[in-house]
């Protein structure tokens, strides 16, 4: 796999986690509501093993970098709007290139960065590509559900087990559109069509995320409480992942703009 290859796959691959102390903070919702805000994320950034190859001068480390960054439509786009920016992720990879660490390490130390970003501009986008990134992110958590429920949970909850790389079995179609996905979510985000949230929006989320909390504990009881303790999913990763996977399909059964508002009041850190 060449350079451009791995940033691409790498920049596609959804990142994994739960978002909850921003709502809990705010006191919109309880302590064992707080699944309610698990957001995967869409920015799992593996730098790849390709930077681990120590024969690499600091020039060609450079060089490759910029070379495959610029080849890549998800980074035109930052570039384009956002310059300083794009110059703070390149010149972190730069650094974190340097340092030879392993493929997670690299991913730790990149994926925060690159998981503000991709939260903020989802606040902005506009509903359609709001909605599409979740359903790619579903379809993610099917794929790697039918390889094996356990990976399935290391995926959503590597905190608890240890984590995965999801490019080992994600294809090369799904991929190629994520990377459209995600770079028409960020252009939208920037273009004069950009949406405007409002306080109407947010009122209607926050009666929507308890009427999605009220229908999963019907169906899911207890074990909700997994979404807000990860660690009582162990002995139970097939239930946890049909959990999750089935939260973000009561969102966008949503009406569009219901499940677009949903889905940024559950990204917004004010």
């Amino acid at each position: 796999m060449n350079l451009t290859q791995v940033v691409v796959s790498g920049c596609v691959a959804a990142v994994f986690g739960v978002i909850v102390e921003c709502l809990r903070k705010k006191g919109w919702i309880s302590k064992t509501q707080g699944w309610t805000i698990l957001l995967i994320t869409i920015a799992l950034w593996n730098v790849g093993a390709y930077y681990l190859n120590k024969s690499l001068t600091e020039n060609q480390v450079i060089t490759s970098i910029e070379s495959a960054i610029k080849k890549i439509s998800y980074f035109k786009v930052i570039e384009e709007y956002e310059p300083q920016t794009y110059t703070r992720l390149k010149n972190k990879m730069i650094a974190v290139a340097k340092e030879h660490l392993s493929e997670q390490q690299m991913i730790d130390a990149i994926q925060p960065d690159i998981s503000n970003i991709q939260r903020e501009r989802m606040r902005f986008s506009t509903n359609p590509w709001v909605i599409e990134v979740i359903r790619l992110n579903i379809e993610q958590i099917e794929i790697i559900q039918k390889v094996d429920p356990d990976k399935c949970f290391k995926l959503l909850f590597p905190e608890v087990k240890g984590g995965i790389n999801p490019l080992h079995y994600l294809s090369e179609e799904f991929l190629k559109r994520r990377v459209a996905t995600d770079t028409e979510m960020m252009r939208s985000s920037y273009s004069q069509n950009r949406h405007i949230i409002t306080d109407k929006e947010k009122d209607k989320a926050k009666e929507n995320i308890q009427s999605v909390a009220k229908s999963l504990d019907i169906e899911y009881g207890d074990d909700l409480n997994i979404l807000d303790q990860p660690i009582k999913g162990l002995g139970k990763e097939k239930i946890a992942c049909e959990l999750v996977k089935t939260m973000w399909e009561k969102v966008i059964s949503l009406p569009e703009e219901e499940a677009a508002g949903l889905t940024r009041f559950i990204l917004s850190t004010e």
